[in-house]
């Protein structure tokens, strides 16, 4: 098959200096892609001829605004974006401070969808390009106490299959990508509470923590990613353990809510 880059000469990725955004990187750098990533510490991006490091807080609107404005005359080069930056707030949504509610939005809902919009014209008006959401599986099955995440992950969602149906037939392709666990430091990097206040706050990040440890490395993602980029075409890819990226799935599409529930409550112990 021929490489990425005879389709996809850029990409911009963010949240690229660990887990699957670090993956998706290197993944598209072995491919021939130049790339420019992004993380909140440029610094730790890794270093790589062909790889152009930027700064960027999707949380921080100071830093959403400056980087906007750097990367202005760049974006419309843009073959590939991969909205890959997040974090996590796990807690009783009760306890979730206000402000918490503003960031989980701003990183995982709103700066995607206005990365988007600066580089979707450009790939309309010339009829190619790729736009990668990294959504999540939480999208069918929330993960407890993670109340926020679960809904900017099904929001990203349903906006990347909003716009594969606008640009159907214009040579743009926009894949909702849909991990599952990976192991990754998304419980590490997630905001929560110093103590929990209730055992099933204890149990349900125990269990939580044990399948991360116990997932797929994200090369795995990567790979599944580099096969959907190849076929040029838009829609769902799932991506994890045949469990969660197959068996699952299944079972939202034959299967009732009240079913799922029980079988996400037994899965995390609850």
């Amino acid at each position: 098959m021929q490489s990425l880059s005879q389709r996809y000469r850029t990409a911009l990725v963010t949240g690229a200096s660990t887990g699957l955004g670090r993956a998706f990187a290197e993944m598209l750098l072995a491919e021939g892609v130049e790339v420019w990533a992004t993380s909140r510490d440029a610094q730790r991006l890794p270093m790589h001829d062909q790889l152009h490091p930027l700064a960027l807080d999707l949380a921080d609107g100071r830093s959403m605004e400056a980087f906007l404005r750097a990367m202005n005359p760049l974006f419309p080069e843009i073959d590939i974006l991969i909205n890959n930056a997040g974090n996590g707030v796990f807690g009783a949504f009760e306890e979730i401070e206000p402000n918490d509610i503003g960031e989980q939005l701003r990183v995982l809902l709103h700066g995607p969808i206005a990365l988007c919009h600066q580089v979707y014209p450009h790939m309309i008006t010339r009829g190619g390009g790729a736009i990668v959401n990294v959504a999540s599986l939480a999208r069918d099955f929330p993960l407890p106490f993670f109340s926020l995440y679960n809904a900017a992950k099904a929001g990203i969602s349903n906006f990347s299959r909003s716009l594969q149906t606008e640009c159907a037939g214009s040579g743009v392709c926009i894949i909702d990508f849909q991990p599952g666990d990976y192991r990754t430091s998304f419980n590490t990097s997630s905001k929560r509470p110093e103590e929990f206040g209730n055992e099933r706050l204890t149990t349900a990040w125990e269990s939580i923590d044990k399948h991360l440890q116990a997932a797929p490395l994200p090369a795995k993602a990567a790979k599944d990613l580099l096969h959907a980029l190849q076929r040029e075409k838009s829609g769902v890819v799932t991506s994890g353990d045949f469990f969660q990226a197959v068996v699952a799935p299944f079972l939202t599409r034959f299967s009732t809510w009240n079913l799922t529930e029980r079988v996400m409550r037994a899965y995390y112990k609850l």
